[in-house]
């Protein structure tokens, strides 16, 4: 089973990971015998299982990273939970930059910033969102002559946040040349 790449809640890549088990253990389910929960808990930054069967997060690609897993997890008695090792970060809002490799705005945590906008992304996923800054901004461009403008969507920590392959992306830049007030 592969999830596709995106921003996904918990109980998203619960319900992802539960739809999948089901196909795969059909039996375990007609008898009720099955047992598979993820949650999550804000206080520890740690995810939980609970689980019939053994998962196996030695594979490679395995989800158990992700989730904060280093060891394979075993069953456990229905209701008991196996916890993550590493924290994982669970966010209900999710902050986005949009910068851009021509402008330069000032620093964000001790590093040259060159970001356009920022908003916060407080939706579900895979629902429409649609941004608009309240008035135009406008950043000084760090540059000449323009031959190339890249565009990226970061976190804070300025890594690139993941889209899914049917996202439609559409920024609209606007140049100007610079007032002279000689």
């Amino acid at each position: 089973m592969k999830i596709p790449t995106g921003t996904y809640t918990i109980d998203d890549v619960n319900v992802q990971i539960y739809s999948a088990l089901r196909e795969h253990f059909k039996e375990q389910f007609a008898s009720k015998t099955f047992n598979f929960v993820v949650d999550g808990e804000e206080k520890t930054q740690k995810v939980r299982i609970s689980t019939s069967f053994r998962l196996g997060f030695d594979i490679v690609g395995s989800v158990g990273p992700l989730l904060g897993f280093t060891r394979n997890v075993n069953p456990t008695l229905s209701g008991e939970y196996v916890f993550s090792d590493k924290n994982v970060t669970l966010v209900t809002d999710f902050n986005v930059l949009v910068s851009c490799n021509v402008v330069e705005s000032g620093y964000i945590n001790n590093r040259r910033a060159h970001i356009l906008y920022q908003f916060y992304i407080d939706k579900r996923p895979s629902s429409i969102l649609e941004v608009r800054p309240p008035e135009k901004v406008f950043h000084r461009v760090t540059r000449n002559w323009i031959d190339d403008i890249t565009i990226r969507l970061e976190n804070p920590e300025g890594q690139l946040i993941p889209l899914r392959s049917d996202t439609d992306l559409v920024v609209t830049l606007l140049l100007r040349t610079a007032h002279d007030d000689r």
